[in-house]
């Protein structure tokens, strides 16, 4: 692995600096909401103004902007970065399967997290909410599954992973799920939130786009919105949620544990097969897209000769055009089979890393403090 200096228009401290701006922002808001800012209105109403605010001022336009003018790129350059392209349908459709699955993990991951809070005193002290209307639903959709699946991941597998990629890929995804973790500012979420930001940040450089992540956040969020919904309205669907449930809590506590073990390795199973099909889609419009560069001009052959490829100039054509791993032969995990072959990184200052930490420090205090006040 060689060391290099950073290239023009990349900038981690800037980066970073731009996602601390971001949060401090969430946290001011998010502060004022709970001192009664919003209190006036229908809570409907409330929801939409404060995730307006929250998610497309605080995560999307003031991070576009400051980005934007910090690196000296253009809009179009910003969304570039971030890997906003074109996905085919059966990437769609993978990615939704993602996202199915990932609800379930996270349910699973928030259940076994959340007993483990709750053993240590731990109490969310929430009252008992009004029940889920079709109004209230379609309200939740847009504020809780489509505006955070879209500026959330803008945010975090946008400017955060792609603009620190040139670190390592494992480091800037492990970076931006442990800060998509911290922002959402809540012992009970922090969790599981920090693993689904994972996934979805590996799903995300596998696919060299964005939009599977965007998608998956989306399918996590308003799967769970719709759970909500039929348990409120649908009299069969919230009987046999409270049985399963039910059951569950009055087993032994090691088969629980078990259980929840086992769900959880097998949803891994499947997410990781499902994040080698997208990885192998994608390769496959990759490779056109390389030998057509390569052979062909305005969708015409460069010369009259039969295009004659052996395997040595394939390998050359993915490697210089598309930056994907395949020495597999030296791959130490799995993933390590589908992630992007890096051969030279960045590597940070102190300097550069003076706002992570403070997002860090910033993210956790007010995470513990929701503890805290859980104990009380």
């Amino acid at each position: 692995m060689e060391f290099v200096a950073e290239k023009k228009y990349k900038s981690v401290y800037k980066t970073y600096l731009v996602y601390f701006i971001a949060l401090t922002c969430f946290v001011v808001v998010r502060i004022a909401s709970s001192l009664g800012l919003f209190g006036s209105l229908s809570s409907n109403l409330a929801d939409i103004i404060y995730s307006v605010i929250i998610e497309v001022f605080c995560l999307f336009l003031i991070p576009l902007i400051l980005y934007k003018n910090f690196l000296g790129v253009n809009y179009k350059n910003v969304f570039h970065t971030c890997n906003f392209y074109k996905m085919n349908f059966r990437s769609i459709i993978i990615s939704v399967a993602l996202g199915f699955f990932m609800y379930f993990l996270t349910l699973m991951v928030s259940y076994f997290f959340n007993g483990i809070i709750q053993m240590l005193g731990y109490s969310s002290g929430s009252s008992v909410s009004e029940k889920m209307t079709t109004t209230t639903y379609i309200v939740q959709i847009f504020t809780t599954a489509i505006l955070p699946a879209f500026c959330e991941e803008f945010l975090h597998r946008g400017i955060l992973l792609q603009g620190t990629k040139h670190t390592g890929f494992t480091r800037a995804i492990m970076i931006s799920s442990i800060m998509f973790g911290l922002i959402h500012l809540n012992i009970t979420q922090v969790f599981y939130a920090a693993i689904l930001g994972m996934i979805m940040g590996y799903a995300s450089v596998i696919a060299k786009n964005i939009w599977p992540a965007i998608i998956m956040h989306f399918m996590n969020n308003f799967m769970s919105i719709t759970n909500s919904f039929l348990i409120d309205n649908n009299t069969a669907y919230s009987t046999a949620y409270s049985n399963v449930f039910g059951w569950l809590t009055h087993i032994n506590f090691i088969l629980l544990v078990l259980i929840i073990i086992v769900a959880i390795v097998a949803i891994l199973i499947i997410t990781f097969f499902l994040l080698k099909a997208l990885y192998y889609n994608g390769l496959v419009v990759k490779v056109e897209r390389a030998i057509s560069k390569t052979y062909l001009k305005d969708g015409q052959a460069i010369d009259d000769s039969p295009i004659i490829v052996n395997p040595a100039e394939i390998k050359d054509i993915i490697e210089n055009t598309t930056t994907l791993n395949i020495d597999f032969v030296n791959a130490k995990t799995p993933l390590e089979l589908l992630m992007p072959r890096q051969l030279k990184i960045y590597k940070q200052t102190y300097k550069d890393k003076i706002f992570l930490k403070s997002s860090i420090v910033l993210g956790v205090v007010i995470t513990i403090f929701t503890f805290v006040w859980g104990l009380m």
